[in-house]
């Protein structure tokens, strides 16, 4: 029998482990190697190309799904079911414990429901690999679990002193040590991805047009006149030719961030300083509202977040949003604790400048924390009036400074940029859209979905749900009053995208990109009461520093397998003209030593217009190349010659 015992934990471990190895190469960060989807007669169907074994077959959809529920039954099958029972009564017994834990799993299911129906989009193909990948290695420790637990005893010197090490560094260092290296270190590595894979550049249509107008207002003026010439020369999304004037639909809470970056010609170095200071806001907020080592622990998983350092190489303006929504909720927090003025100021100006980033999203975001605040407000009005005052008035100042931008820019205070060059289409709501199809609330429920499960991937890139993390906290019943709004603002922002228009994937689900820190903490929190949801809750009596040594060993095995294999595929995509920009025209110019001159560009304008000074007072001006109409661009520029780009070649042209 024991002979029998050890044959079938053999094949179950080899059965986890090939089917994660089928699972985990990746083509790109949301497309499997060994995985596609494809329509066969009109049926949807898998092609899984086997790992190790050359083998390619094609498995129809339904049948995919019954081998889930077979691999799922046999994973519950697998486990030691006294212990499972045991587990379960004791689980039963503790009534916070059993709420929180069954209404937080019932919500992290949700995130995994597939947002198209047909299962062959590229967020389907995460879910599967996300929920397979889970399965698969929960077989593995099944089977080895036993083994490793009877190996335990003879390591448990080295490996006790290896977490005394650990647990020194990370949690008995002096902080400013323990975050001050976490935020050189997130700075260095942001600031390489930016010149490396990015080329210090913008990539996506929304940060080109946010830098340009951070040019402007370099400069000293809202806008910039607009071009004489038809708007053509010129066509970049997202950018307003209106009325005389030349600026971005944007509100100004980044463009003037990205405006101090160009005052010292270094616009990239700004996400990557706003980057490392979310690592300290991170551990400052978590001490504020928890403890040392919650802060501590979400720090280095802030470093640790492909969704934050990758966003953060870039120049959208999520990082920048997130930066200060973090800032809102801890000297919200504080000025509740202390009643201070100043506090009070802090957090109402981090709102207001949140609100002049992300005017969407920030009362959705910020609306857990007011309404908690608006309770207290009549319950500790003599503790906290001044704080309360002081809030009232640095948000109403930022309010008052947007509308007074979107005067002088819009013509109307309370008329935005977008709604100047969308019109009302692109507002909030059913039964329009900015482009494409209608939005409806099937659609809204669709992308609500494809959010949540491209955030189970992008947060952490681990071959398990990113969000799972969150559930220890819930399951352990050591939640509270700030473990609920956070998920509150998270929830409510989520909710918030269901009535818009538009989603993408963009270095992740980036419209909950500003929920990814209040995450982290919830995630740090589960990280550091496991030890009580195994041995208070499940009424296991193992020895403490064996749990946490045990798990601390998961955790840092899955986060490798997630990074060393879901890295690779973001830097190939990131680092070959994402979005089609490069660099290659810039590059060229430089090269050739052009050093005044109008190039027509061929290839997409996107990559060089931010090079433009936005009153045309530069030698070299880039212009879109509209053919026999570069004459009418030529007659303002005389004595400039004019060269043709395409790509990397630049040749000299004759414009009459």
């Amino acid at each position: 029998m024991r002979i029998i015992s050890i044959v079938l934990k053999v094949a179950v471990f080899l059965l986890g482990l090939f089917i994660l190895l089928t699972l985990i190469p990746h083509e790109s960060p949301w497309r499997l190697s060994n995985v596609t989807r494809t329509v066969v007669d009109g049926t949807v169907c898998f092609i899984i190309n086997l790992a190790v074994v050359p083998s390619t077959f094609l498995l129809p959809t339904k049948v995919a799904f019954i081998a889930v529920i077979i691999l799922l039954v046999l994973v519950v099958a697998a486990l030691p079911q006294k212990e499972l029972g045991h587990a379960w009564r004791s689980f039963r017994l503790n009534i916070r414990a059993f709420a929180g834990g069954l209404i937080a799993f019932d919500l992290f299911v949700f995130t995994l429901m597939p947002a198209e129906l047909d299962f062959v989009r590229d967020g389907t193909s995460v879910t599967f690999y996300l929920v397979v990948s889970s399965l698969a290695l929960a077989l593995m420790l099944i089977a080895a679990g036993p083994t490793l637990l009877s190996l335990y005893p003879r390591f448990t010197d080295p490996l006790g002193r290896a977490y005394e090490s650990l647990k020194n560094a990370v949690l008995s260092s002096k902080p400013t040590i323990y975050v001050g290296l976490l935020a050189i270190t997130g700075f260095a590595l942001t600031n390489l991805i930016s010149y490396t894979l990015f080329d210090h550049i913008p990539h996506v249509q929304d940060s080109i047009a946010q830098l340009f107008h951070g040019n402007i207002l370099a400069q000293g003026a809202l806008v910039a006149p607009a071009p004489p010439w038809p708007p053509d020369f010129f066509n970049v999304l997202h950018m307003i030719i209106n009325d005389g004037k030349w600026y971005s639909q944007y509100p100004p809470g980044h463009p003037i961030l990205l405006a101090a970056g160009n005052l010292i010609n270094a616009p990239w170095i700004i996400n990557p300083l706003f980057g490392s200071f979310t690592i300290i806001a991170a551990y400052a907020l978590g001490k504020e509202i928890f403890d040392e080592t919650a802060g501590r622990i979400a720090a280095g998983l802030t470093l640790l977040s492909p969704f934050v350092f990758f966003m953060s190489s870039e120049f959208m303006n999520h990082t920048t949003a997130l930066f200060f929504f973090v800032i809102f909720i801890l000297y919200f927090a504080k000025s509740l604790r202390t009643g201070s003025l100043l506090h009070g100021l802090l957090a109402g100006g981090a709102l207001g400048w949140l609100t002049h980033i992300r005017p969407y999203s920030a009362p959705a975001l910020a609306a857990p924390f007011l309404l908690y605040g608006f309770v207290l407000m009549f319950k500790r009005w003599p503790e906290i009036k001044f704080a309360v005052t002081g809030f009232a008035a640095a948000f109403s100042l930022f309010i008052g400074l947007l509308l007074a931008f979107n005067w002088a820019t819009n013509g109307d205070p309370f008329l935005f940029g977008f709604q100047v060059l969308w019109g009302d289409k692109v507002q909030p709501g059913f039964g329009h859209s900015g482009w494409g199809e209608t939005h409806t609330p099937f659609r809204g429920l669709q992308q609500m979905l494809s959010n949540l499960n491209g955030l189970n991937k992008y947060l952490f890139e681990l071959p398990i749900p990113s969000l799972l993390l969150v559930m220890p906290l819930f399951f352990s019943g050591k939640h509270n009053r700030w473990d609920y709004m956070l998920v509150a603002s998270f929830a409510l922002v989520t909710i918030a995208y269901f009535f818009y228009w538009f989603q993408d994937w963009c270095f992740g689900p980036r419209f909950l990109f500003e929920a990814s820190v209040p995450l982290i903490l919830i995630t740090a929190r589960g990280i550091q009461h496991f030890p009580t949801l195994w041995n208070d809750v499940f009424g296991f009596r193992t020895e403490r520093m064996k749990v946490r040594i045990l798990s601390l060993g998961g955790l840092a095995f899955i986060f490798v397998v997630g990074l060393v294999t879901n890295l690779p595929p973001h830097i190939q995509m990131y680092g070959q003209s994402y979005w089609g920009v490069n660099a290659d025209v810039i590059r060229t110019v430089e090269k050739m030593g052009i050093e005044k001159g109008v190039i027509f560009v061929k290839s997409y304008y996107g990559s060089v217009f931010p090079q433009n000074d936005p009153f045309l007072r530069s030698p070299v001006i880039y212009a879109n190349d509209l053919a026999e109409d570069n004459q009418i661009f030529m007659k303002r520029f005389p004595d400039y010659p004019a060269y043709r780009a395409i790509g990397t070649r630049i040749e000299p042209i004759a414009v009459k």
